[in-house]
């Protein structure tokens, strides 16, 4: 008899076991599901904040620099055009044909031309006209003296090699070691006179 009862004891105390964990089991499986889903709420929420937020501002932003840029665009490009604007001018107008530059002045120039003869000194007086390419067009020599050969020697060189230089060119004009034979000093003289007169008209 008392292990009879024993025996029921221990299976109504099984079965109670049994209730309670199984009770416990579907609370905690009921619990579960009625939990809301936190981590898709929060997900769903801060999409749809993001998209409020940030749609407007990012349209408004968009719209205003290009607004901005254009605009800075339009001034940067104007203020462009305008600082590179400069005269053109015309490299054939702007570089003239330099005009070459005679070696002389054309005119006339006049030279004393002394000279060492015999012991004493003589002088002839030159006069030659130029063009402006130092070309002899006149020659006119004049002289005197005191002693009768000098004299002579003079008249000899006016009258024969005076006239030869006309036509020459002044640099090349040169009559000593070339004149009337005993007239070499009084040429010596016309070349000394002749330096005088380029030294004159050069430019």
């Amino acid at each position: 008899m008392k292990d009879r009862k024993l025996i029921i004891s221990l299976v109504i105390g099984g079965f109670i076991f049994v209730i309670v964990v199984a009770v416990g089991i579907t609370g905690s499986f009921l619990t579960i599901l009625s939990a809301p889903d936190i981590s898709n709420t929060e997900v769903a929420s801060n999409t749809v904040i993001t998209s409020s937020a940030t749609l407007p501002s990012s349209s408004s932003v968009s719209l205003s620099s290009i607004s901005s840029i254009s605009s800075s665009s339009y001034s940067s490009s104007k203020s462009s055009a305008t600082a590179t604007l400069k005269p053109i001018v015309s490299k054939s107008s702007a570089t003239a044909t330099p005009t070459p530059t005679s070696k002389y002045k054309s005119g006339k120039y006049t030279a004393q031309g002394p000279y060492f003869v015999e012991g004493h000194t003589e002088t002839i007086s030159v006069s030659l006209s130029i063009d402006g390419n130092g070309k002899i067009n006149t020659s006119n020599v004049t002289g005197t003296s005191t002693n009768k050969t000098s004299r002579i020697y003079i008249q000899d060189f006016i009258s024969q090699d005076s006239q030869t230089v006309v036509g020459k060119a002044i640099d090349q004009a040169y009559i000593y070691g070339g004149g009337v034979s005993g007239a070499s000093e009084t040429a010596r003289g016309f070349d000394t006179a002749l330096n005088s007169i380029i030294s004159q008209a050069k430019n």
